[in-house]
């Protein structure tokens, strides 16, 4: 059900049974969970309550995986103020030892351009291009890495980029990259 609630957005609905379930005594897993939070992607306006909803997970001690992280990223997406929150949630994930989803670098990439810090959208581009190097060691996660391209966000991030005039030459590479590919 809360699935259904998540591709439906219907994001009071998912949370409503959320709190149902705990008041009834179960005890919601990773699954659940993530279901709950995916239910408020593309909804930037709601981010804390997507972290407030991974904070209780660690509460009640139940693992969040890549796809929990992904979906707490996608709530995040393309929020200006959030994006230093979408590189934290990034180190988390690698930490852990799980490999983000290109929908969560994707998300990352989008929140850092719209906040205007370039290079860490730019090094995250070059991670959904393949896992290439990072642009700047500070944003790097060792093994942080995606193995396929994902070029919606790489031109969207890239096209902000030389829009808000920041086309410097490593932009230039990756758009020239990009062009290559397609």
């Amino acid at each position: 059900m809360l699935r259904a609630c998540e591709l439906a957005g219907r994001w009071p609905r998912a949370l409503a049974l959320l709190r149902q379930l705990r008041q009834l005594g179960f005890e919601p897993g990773v699954v659940t969970f993530s279901s709950a939070i995916g239910s408020l992607a593309g909804h930037s306006d709601l981010w804390g309550m997507a972290l407030g909803l991974l904070h209780d997970m660690q509460i009640l001690s139940v693992t969040p995986n890549s796809m929990t992280y992904s979906s707490c990223l996608g709530s995040l997406q393309g929020s200006a103020a959030c994006w230093r929150w979408s590189l934290q949630l990034l180190r988390s994930l690698t930490g852990r030892a799980l490999r983000p989803h290109a929908s969560g670098l994707e998300a990352a990439a989008l929140s850092a351009a719209a906040a205007g810090h370039w290079a860490e959208a730019l090094a995250l581009v070059a991670q959904l291009q393949g896992g290439r190097r990072p642009l700047l060691d500070s944003v790097s996660s060792e093994g942080l890495s995606y193995g396929g391209p994902c070029w919606a966000a790489s031109s969207a991030v890239l096209r902000e980029c030389e829009q808000q005039g920041h086309f410097c030459q490593e932009t230039a590479l990756l758009s020239n990259s990009i062009g290559a590919a397609d």
